[in-house]
């Protein structure tokens, strides 16, 4: 029988491969290094059993056998990490799983996060992390305005087109690249200058589509209720025929952390996936060659689908329903507008929030085009409190921030804002990147990734738990070298032994 000992506890990390192994349904791992029988010395962490308890109630004695069980039929599905087991969680199993360390039992498997975790996240990402990105967009918008073309209404469309579309697609098509060289492993202050500046130039360029987008409306469409219907209502039908209503959401119902593992990647509407060919498209077979050629040119069209038609009819419905609210909304005053929009958004986000547990659990019975109808419509009534509330953000700060000063309060919301959400390590926020489409993953298709707080408590858990094993490891090795000097010690003892009293016999017989 192993000797288990409790080093860490973690939840499961659905960014990496464990996402093939559980559906992360409040999943928590409790990883344990084992003991061989007879050994002094504690495995090291790379060989330890992960183990997530399941329904049924297992006993201290049990525990081994079932992982070591388990063993070998789950390590195939992460290659090069030894000794792996996943089972799963429950509360009245956490209640009876006590774990051995330093002598005595104790409570060691933390439960799913407290209450206020999620709130904390929610109230955070509504309050302070929304406004600063809403705040950056505006700042962004308005000196393009000042300083691109001004005064020409084509041009300054034009030049807003070319540059977000060439940036975005060069930057899409070469995410790969991207990920692969620019590594913090390497080079850390380089990564970091490096990946902040990407984030700088891809929200540049995402704010200038946006821009020439709307420019393109007002002048071909105007403010009349049916030309503003007309592209909103085609654009919306387009979108849902694809399946891609979800890319409709923006912050504070989405916060992207400035994460390394996928700092640089961008999902596309075809998922044309081209990793290996960006080594070298030259080889003796033309065959193969053409293959590559071929795929490369099938992953070009793909980053540009996702980036200009998926995007541009994005722009065509937030600009329509925009629009429609400035039309409908207190169009005479400006300032009753912006608070009564500023109000709808907040209090929809409630609402959104407090139905995001139960539409999970409702689209993840359901199949088909149900679930598919259920999804969109609940992600469409999100997407309606997220323009409210940018609206109402964004009117508020050209009636009150500076008005005296306006090319102040752009520079100021465009830095400020920027280095605010670089410093608490979420400026990829404030980008509109990727293609998602409706009804994936079950029913996290509804669920929004606002796990500011919640992420940042896992990785501190993670590294303290990493701490504290290294350090029981590295004492475990210092008892077990300990006791191979003593055992050589002995060793050497009994063997002088054993010469002495060859010698004695010896000296006594030559004496007889």
């Amino acid at each position: 029988m192993y000797d288990l000992w409790w080093l860490n506890v973690s939840p499961l990390n659905t960014s990496t491969k464990n996402q093939q192994l559980a559906d992360n349904k409040g999943w928590w791992a409790c990883v344990l290094s084992i003991r061989p029988p007879g050994s002094k010395r504690t495995l090291a962490l790379s060989r330890c059993i992960r183990v997530v308890y399941s329904l049924s109630t297992f006993k201290m004695e049990k525990l081994c056998s079932s992982a070591l069980r388990c063993d070998r039929a789950t390590r195939e599905h992460v290659p090069g990490i030894p000794h792996w087991c996943y089972l799963d969680v429950n509360d009245q199993a956490i209640n009876e799983l006590k774990m051995r360390r330093n002598g005595r039992f104790v409570n060691s498997i933390e439960k799913r996060p407290p209450f206020s975790l999620p709130v904390l996240d929610t109230v955070f990402t509504s309050l302070v992390i929304g406004p600063a990105a809403i705040a950056y967009w505006k700042g962004t918008w308005s000196l393009s305005d000042v300083y691109l073309f001004p005064d020409d209404d084509i041009s300054s469309l034009i030049a807003s087109v070319l540059f977000g579309t060439l940036v975005q697609v060069a930057f899409t098509f070469g995410q790969d690249s991207l990920q692969r060289n620019l590594r913090p492993d390497k080079y850390k202050i380089f990564y970091y200058i490096m990946s902040r500046l990407y984030t700088y130039l891809y929200g540049l360029a995402n704010v200038n589509m946006w821009r020439g987008g709307y420019i393109a409306l007002d002048l071909f469409c105007g403010m009349d209720v049916i030309r503003i219907l007309v592209p909103t209502v085609f654009s919306i039908a387009i979108l849902t025929c694809m399946k891609s209503i979800r890319n409709l959401l923006g912050t504070p119902l989405i916060v992207a952390l400035d994460t390394h593992d996928d700092y640089f990647q961008v999902p596309t509407m075809f998922n044309v996936t081209v990793s290996d060919l960006f080594i070298d498209t030259k080889t003796d077979d033309n065959a193969e060659s053409a293959e590559k050629k071929s795929k490369l040119s099938l992953y070009a069209l793909d980053c540009f689908f996702s980036v200009f038609v998926i995007g541009s009819l994005v722009v065509f419905i937030w600009r329509g329903v925009w629009c429609l609210t400035d039309v409908f909304l207190f169009p005479e005053n400006e300032k009753y507008s912006a608070f009564g929009s500023l109000a709808i958004g907040y209090v929809m986000v409630i609402i959104v929030f407090c139905l995001q547990a139960p539409i999970q659990k409702i689209t993840e019975r359901m199949t088909g085009y149900w679930k598919l109808i259920v999804a969109d419509i609940y992600i469409f009534l999100s997407f309606i409190a997220t323009i409210n509330l940018w609206r109402g953000i964004w009117n508020l700060l050209n009636i009150y921030f500076l008005p005296e000063f306006p090319i102040w309060s752009y520079w100021i919301t465009h830095l400020g804002c920027f280095a605010f959400l670089v410093l608490i390590n979420c400026s990829n926020t404030v980008l509109v990147r990727g293609v998602y489409l409706d009804g994936e993953d079950g029913g996290k298709c509804v669920i929004f990734p606002i796990f500011y707080f919640t992420l940042l408590c896992q990785g501190l858990q993670t590294k303290n738990n990493e701490e504290n094993g290294g350090v029981e490891t590295e004492e475990s090795q210092k008892a077990e070298e300990i006791d191979v000097e003593k055992g050589e010690k002995e060793n050497c003892n009994g063997v002088n032994a054993l010469e002495n009293n060859k010698m004695q016999e010896n000296a006594e017989s030559s004496n007889e």
